[in-house]
Parts: C-alpha cells; structure tokens; sequence
C-alpha cells in the first residue's frame, strides 16, 4: 500500500495523517545500521515512504555505499530483516572489493537474471 510509515520497536505501522507522521517520523532515529570502513561508509536507514509506489510489498529500508568503488551502490528492501541481512551482505562485498552483485528480488530463478535477458 502506498503511503508514509512509522517504525516503533521494530513494528511497521502506516499512519494516514500527514502531519501525525511528519512529527512522528522527525522525531524518530531512522538509522538500523551502520558500518565504517576506511575512506567508505555504508549506510541501513528506514525510509519511512514507500518506495515501491503501490506497486507490491512496500519498499522502506535502503542500504547505501558512500565512498570507494561501490560508491553510490544502493539496494532497498521491505523489511527490516532484509534490510540488515543486505547491509551485511554489502559490508562483506565490499570489504572483498568482489563486483557488485545487484539484488532483485523479483528476478525467477527459471529465466536467470534480470540482466541477462
């Protein structure tokens, strides 16, 4: 459902009221995780918008690299225990400085990759 969501103790909850969730949201620390490496930081953080646009499963947790070749590399997920495991999924990549490997959770294991068709 498309909308604007708050994270209490771990429960995601939509609110309706703009303003409600503007304060709400504001006041809250967004952060879920966060790692620093020499020269690059990588960064989990609760969106609090959905950013699937209505389209499926809301989309409220981003992970993203700033710094070092994956710098900009960003994945996004719809919970908090994808949000954390992709967080340290993208620690390990880029520790190993391996290639960035994209996530899409949509892609069927039958047709192979999305970027392979």
């Amino acid at each position: 459902m498309l909308g604007n969501y708050i994270e209490i103790d771990g429960e995601v909850l939509l609110v309706d009221d703009l303003t409600e969730w503007m304060d709400i949201f504001h006041a809250s620390d967004h952060n879920v995780m966060k790692t620093n490496l020499p020269g690059i930081k990588i960064s989990t953080v609760f969106l609090g918008i959905d950013h699937q646009y209505g389209r499926g499963p809301p989309i409220l947790y981003e992970t993203m690299v700033f710094g070092g070749q994956h710098d900009e590399y960003t994945e996004r997920y719809p919970t908090r225990k994808e949000a954390t495991s992709g967080h340290e999924r993208i620690v390990k990549m880029v520790e190993s400085s391996s290639p960035v490997i994209i996530f899409d959770p949509e892609a069927d294991e039958a047709s192979g990759p999305w970027w392979a068709s």
